[in-house]
């Protein structure tokens, strides 16, 4: 271990940690290094007038595993307003993502987690570009 470098033993809830564990394998970073990355750009200057093409590359690969989960969330949030208000479906309006200035890999991408968390919990659902509709009564 470098010299430099402090070893500091970190105490979190289970689900905190399992969570950041998933996001560290998504960047294919180790636990440690997801945690002092997002320490570092919290604790960093981001406002700075310039950053490097690197910096701003790092910065917008970051947002995007935040977008992930995000998007995630709302879609199960969506649902389950949907079944409190007993609607047979629901769409899942995305816009407020920005999904369609991104390219089409990228919202992929993006949209990935999602779909698959669908498709593992059997829901029936169709993506339209950057929404989804999501049948809830067949």
């Amino acid at each position: 271990m470098s010299r430099d470098i402090a070893p500091f033993g970190l105490r979190m809830q289970s689900e905190l940690k399992e969570k950041l564990e998933a996001i560290a394998k998504e960047n294919k970073r180790s636990l440690n290094a997801e945690i002092t990355s997002r320490l570092e750009s919290t604790v960093s200057q981001v406002d700075e007038l310039f950053i490097s093409a690197e910096e701003a590359k790092l910065l917008a690969i970051e947002s995007q595993g935040r977008i992930k989960e995000r998007i995630l969330k709302k879609t199960f949030r969506d649902i389950l307003m949907g079944i409190e208000k007993g609607l047979d479906r629901v769409f899942v309006d995305l816009d407020d993502f920005n999904l369609d200035e991104m390219d089409d890999p990228t919202i992929d991408e993006l949209l990935a987690p999602t779909e698959e968390k669908l498709k593992e919990l059997g829901y029936d659902f169709e993506p339209n570009d950057v929404s989804f509709c999501i049948k809830l009564i067949r």
